[in-house]
């Protein structure tokens, strides 16, 4: 699993950390705009994103266990696979297990092959996903 979470600690010359110092945590690998689509989620039960922040919403989503909101964003990439996403999707779904939609990104890139073969993402795929 990816680690979502670091912590960098401040310290003392002998190596000891005060305990009135801050403790800085951050999350890697996630932008503050689904870091703030997470929180708003957790507050509200409601979100809103741009599109080509989805599959980085899902994959934090489940690192930190909120299936419910992983369920909605998984939902909605199962709708809305595409030719210009579905290798993208495609690694997505492999990273996070997730079958059903690793099938959908599947069938969507071989009916679209010659548009898939652009995909940024295309020199990513391991090779196992593609046979």
């Amino acid at each position: 699993r990816q680690r979502l979470l670091s912590v960098r600690e401040r310290k003392l010359g002998n190596g000891i950390s005060p305990m009135n110092l801050n403790v800085e945590m951050r999350m890697s690998g996630v932008s503050s705009e689904v870091l703030a689509a997470l929180v708003e989620f957790a507050y509200k039960g409601v979100t809103s994103i741009r599109p080509d922040r989805v599959l980085e919403l899902a994959s934090a989503s489940q690192g930190l266990q909120m299936d419910s909101l992983h369920a909605l964003t998984c939902k909605h990439l199962m709708n809305n696979v595409v030719a210009s996403n579905a290798l993208e999707v495609l690694l997505l779904s492999a990273s996070l297990s997730l079958g059903e939609l690793q099938q959908q990104a599947l069938t969507v890139a071989g009916d679209h092959f010659s548009l898939a073969l652009a995909s940024p993402a295309l020199p990513y795929l391991p090779k196992t996903l593609l046979r």
